[in-house]
């Protein structure tokens, strides 16, 4: 939609701009944001851009920031990632598919895999919640025991703001208990 496009061309351009940091550090503070996701549609970009979050993550030590990321499979962003999600305020997702390699292990950050299908599940170990574009079934746990997002799982009537596990804890959700028999 025309509108829709426009919002986000205005949003990049601003992101792209000199104050950047010091206007949306200001829209957090009047607006009296607690909590808030970064990107929800787009990704950091490159290594200006992550800087200019991690600028304002620390900036905004009362609110609360979480982000999903694909672009810790570029090089060059990998590690201005890996030090903003190490900030304590922010809590940040490695994402992949079964069409990309399996994030590193790192500490703080957390892995979160992108299920299409019930039978389209991550490899062993590999991730700390599982999001699910096709609810086909009711789904709470993948087989070895990864919790799948409440709000995805077919079964548990909740919104983000109610369950707030992507970005109440560092830590991952907790792991079912699965039988090795």
């Amino acid at each position: 939609m025309p509108n829709v496009k426009n919002a986000h061309q205005r949003n990049y351009q601003i992101s792209k701009s000199e104050h950047f940091v010091s206007w949306m550090s200001g829209m957090i503070r009047d607006f009296c944001v607690t909590t808030f996701r970064i990107d929800v549609v787009g990704d950091f970009y490159d290594e200006v851009y992550t800087d200019k979050w991690h600028q304002v993550v620390k900036a905004n030590r009362r609110v609360k920031f979480f982000a999903y990321t694909r672009s810790w499979t570029k090089p060059s962003l990998f590690a201005p990632l890996v030090g903003l999600g190490n900030e304590k305020n922010m809590r940040l997702w490695f994402s992949f598919d079964s069409t990309m390699p399996v994030p590193p292990r790192i500490r703080g950050i957390r892995r979160c895999y992108l299920s299409t299908s019930d039978t389209d599940m991550p490899p062993p170990g590999t991730a700390n919640l599982i999001f699910r574009d096709n609810q086909e079934t009711v789904l709470k746990y993948s087989p070895e025991g990864v919790q799948i997002c409440p709000y995805d799982n077919g079964v548990t009537a909740t919104t983000c703001s109610k369950c707030k596990l992507c970005w109440a804890k560092k830590t991952g959700p907790a792991r079912k208990a699965v039988s090795l028999e």
